[in-house]
């Protein structure tokens, strides 16, 4: 299992719990600021190069505001769009094909209102 946030400590304390809970299991934690093209692109691109397979895509990252939208602020709108967009659209279009290539995987798109 691979945990990706922008924050240690979060990764840590969950990293900690899921082993304690499941010794069996083999957890790698990577600090990304997801919102970030090139910190994405140097992950995936480490992905690659530990040819770590990934079984399962979880796009839970995300952004929301509040508010009516003429009155918002258009940096944290452009902020909001990498983040629940882009980032995931390139995550699942690089992770995709490795997945078809071995003939399992799944991609979750996690949202909320």
């Amino acid at each position: 299992m691979i945990l990706v946030a922008r924050r240690d400590e979060r990764l840590i304390e969950l990293a900690d719990q899921l082993q304690r809970e499941h010794p069996e299991l083999l957890v790698h934690i990577r600090k990304v600021d997801l919102a970030d093209f090139g910190q994405l692109q140097a992950f995936l691109e480490q992905l690659d190069r530990e040819k770590l397979e990934v079984d399962l895509l979880i796009n839970n990252a995300g952004l929301g505001d509040s508010g009516p939208f003429a009155e918002s602020d258009p940096d944290r709108n452009k902020e909001m769009t990498v983040l629940n967009v882009a980032t995931l659209t390139l995550a699942t279009r690089h992770l995709l094909p490795r997945m078809i290539a071995q003939h399992r995987g799944a991609i979750l798109n996690v949202s909320s209102s």
